[in-house]
């Protein structure tokens, strides 16, 4: 039967019917049956049975293969909890603002259970180096994911904290270089001295080299020491900036410092399509690490950065310093770990 086009929808005596949105009706199906006499059983089971079907559409959604210029791939528990935490917030507001009534649709919905660094193991030692060596230092693309890749594997840092470096977080010295980290997990500021000689001298070395390439000869930062990367004499150089060095991929100079960015990101994007100098995310920074390493999981460098402390003799105490673990668990989990996986090997 044609419904009348001019008459008004049945729902609330004044008119003002309720949106629902999720079934994209005017007026909810649960309105029609209460304004039809049914009872309030057969609304309510309407409603569950909506919350059903909404449950699982946010469960497809929240498993939905990413896209990426690789094709599809699986998305991590994580990112399927924060999709649902996104949905879960947008029907609270609905729901609360009367849009729709019944259940909560997410609460329906079983979060996958997300493992702490599941999936990040240490890379085994002979095959790094190998890829390490064959990484095209001569490019600026090498060049800069060579030093991110050093840096991660001499301090064992996170993520997050490999994304954040800026220049102004580093003093260059004749026989180091300091990296200020200011903003740690649990709010920490935490500290690195990488020596320029002997074995240890690669990251430091190689750091130097990209901050130069990108930023140009010395360009220091407030509070910042401006060494020399070929300086041999082990003196400390003058603070404060310096002219920059030509052929920079983004020079700054002494002569304007009212140019110089307050913040200057050490790894940017290299790309000529619009975003060259803009700052990596982790994303990216994930990217390098699945190109030069064979993997994404940039957390690997921070297993390995454990196993090869404890190899060394290393306490367990000093080694959760090293990582800015709050726990002595945390550390004996990662330690754990490699003694199990020895164990099933042998």
């Amino acid at each position: 039967m044609t419904a009348d086009a001019g008459a008004e929808p049945r729902g609330q005596p004044d008119g003002s019917d309720t949106v629902d949105h999720a079934a994209g009706a005017t007026a909810s199906e649960a309105f029609r049956l209460a304004g039809g006499g049914h009872s309030a059983e057969a609304v309510a089971r309407l409603q569950a049975e909506r919350a059903r079907t909404l449950a699982l559409a946010a469960q497809a959604f929240a498993a939905h293969p990413a896209k990426t210029r690789d094709g599809p791939r699986p998305v991590a528990a994580a990112t399927a909890n924060l999709r649902l935490a996104a949905l879960s917030s947008f029907y609270s507001y609905v729901l609360a603002q009367d849009f729709l009534r019944g259940p909560h649709p997410i609460a329906r919905v079983e979060r996958r259970k997300v493992r702490a660094y599941a999936g990040a193991r240490p890379l085994a030692l002979d095959d790094l180096r190998a890829r390490l060596a064959a990484t095209d230092r001569a490019s600026p693309a090498g060049q800069r994911d060579y030093a991110l890749l050093l840096i991660g594997l001499h301090t064992g840092r996170r993520l997050s904290e490999l994304a954040g470096m800026r220049r102004e977080h580093l003093s260059i010295r004749g026989a180091s270089v300091e990296i200020v980290w200011p903003r740690c997990k649990g709010g920490k500021t935490m500290r690195d001295v990488l020596p320029r000689r002997g074995r240890e001298g690669a990251a430091a070395e190689a750091l130097i080299a990209w901050v130069r390439a990108l930023y140009g000869d010395g360009s220091s930062g407030s509070g910042s020491g401006s060494g020399s990367a070929g300086s041999g004499s082990g003196k400390e150089q003058p603070d404060g900036p310096q002219e920059r060095q030509t052929g920079a991929l983004m020079p700054t100079s002494a002569s304007a410092p009212d140019r110089i960015p307050k913040e200057r990101p050490l790894w940017v994007s290299l790309a000529h399509n619009g975003t060259f100098g803009h700052t990596l995310n982790v994303s990216s920074l994930a990217d390098i690490c699945e190109k030069r390493l064979g993997t994404r999981r940039v957390h690997a460098l921070r297993h390995t950065v454990a196993r090869a402390l404890e190899d060394t003799g290393a306490k367990v105490s000093e080694i959760q310093a090293q990582l800015g673990h709050e726990s002595l668990d945390t550390t004996g989990r990662y330690l754990g770990f490699y003694h199990n996986t020895s164990k099933q090997r042998t």
